[in-house]
């Protein structure tokens, strides 16, 4: 009926929240492509990152406004992308940590800390939000297709995210967030430090993307192939995303070829190290333990070859037969005298 109409129109119109992502800035594993390090932190590059974000009028904009909610992941590298703008910025606002926000993957890079080390190392982050074990999650990856465990775990968290988000009751929000999340949330790929505002719907819980800080987003094509994550729409990237993640898969293409080059070399034999090695004080040519090609024995030129075994008995019968032969003359010539 149209009060019904009427009342879900004015919860519309009053519904809506301007949000700000904000990723990271460049954190110890991408710089070192080391996936091994966990809940690594911002290398300098990334906190340098951090401060030129917090001075554009893009996000001086968000800051400004009074009825303001400013949410970060609870891992390292977002926690210190958000002290750093709010010091940079000069400004006074309490952050909230909430678990749902941090990043997809499993890897260790990917595995924040407990919550006990972050309050310590944060002591002006609320933490309260964040259970016991919050960085345990199924790999979106671990399957194929859309319907693995793994990815309807985290089309849940994101929907589970945006369902406390309508519960809130400020209207502009900052979050600084992670590429993988972003990316299956909104769509965009964003580069270290880069940010978009959106448009947050309290009723449908849905996001609808706006102004970037880093201009229009264009569709990420590979190989005349549409970029798209699985379970999310087709994605669109900033120009210095597409550039470092065209440059990061064509570093890994190259390693994967070097690795492969490797495994299909044939050992070929050192041509020194197969020769036959000679004793000073023999005619015959020994192998050496690392040649395995047959050798065959080599007389010196300037040696009198050995008589065989057989040849050295037939010359001692034959010096007996003339001894013999001897002995016998001079019997029979004794015997005529």
């Amino acid at each position: 009926n149209a009060e019904y109409m009427g009342k879900k129109v004015l919860e519309h119109l009053f519904g809506m929240k301007q949000v700000l992502f904000i990723r990271h800035g460049q954190a110890l594993h991408n710089a070192t492509h080391d996936n091994t390090i966990r809940d690594p932190p911002l290398t300098d590059v990334g906190f340098e990152q951090a401060a030129e974000t917090a001075k554009t009028q893009f996000v001086q904009d968000f800051l400004s406004r009074p009825d303001l909610l400013f949410l970060t992941s609870p891992m390292t590298r977002t926690v210190q992308t958000a002290l750093k703008i709010i010091e940079t910025a000069q400004k006074n606002i309490q952050i909230i940590a909430h678990h749902d926000l941090q990043e997809i993957q499993t890897e260790p890079s990917n595995t924040g800390s407990d919550v006990e080390v972050l309050t310590n190392q944060f002591p002006s982050i609320d933490f309260s939000l964040v259970p016991s074990q919050w960085y345990i999650k199924a790999n979106p990856w671990a399957g194929k297709g859309p319907d693995e465990l793994g990815q309807v775990a985290l089309r849940e968290r994101i929907r589970r995210f945006a369902s406390w988000l309508a519960t809130r009751p400020e209207q502009n929000v900052v979050i600084t967030g992670h590429h993988g999340f972003i990316c299956h949330t909104l769509g965009i790929e964003l580069y270290n430090g880069e940010s978009v505002k959106t448009t947050f719907d309290s009723v449908t819980c849905t996001f609808t993307t706006g102004e970037t800080s880093f201009g229009q987003p264009i569709p990420f094509v590979v190989k005349g192939v549409e970029r798209t994550h699985k379970g999310s729409m087709p994605l669109k990237a900033s120009p210095k995303a597409i550039e470092l993640l065209l440059a990061h898969r064509e570093g890994k293409e190259e390693k994967r070829k070097a690795k492969q080059q490797e495994a299909d070399v044939v050992p070929v034999p050192d041509p020194v190290a197969s020769q036959p090695v000679v004793a000073a004080s023999s005619d015959v040519a020994v192998a050496t333990p690392a040649s395995k090609t047959k050798v065959t024995p080599v007389v010196s030129d300037t040696t009198t070859p050995k008589c065989s075994i057989s040849g050295t008995l037939t010359f001692g019968w034959v010096l007996l037969g003339v001894g013999v032969a001897v002995a016998i003359g001079a019997i029979l010539k004794g015997r005529r005298v």
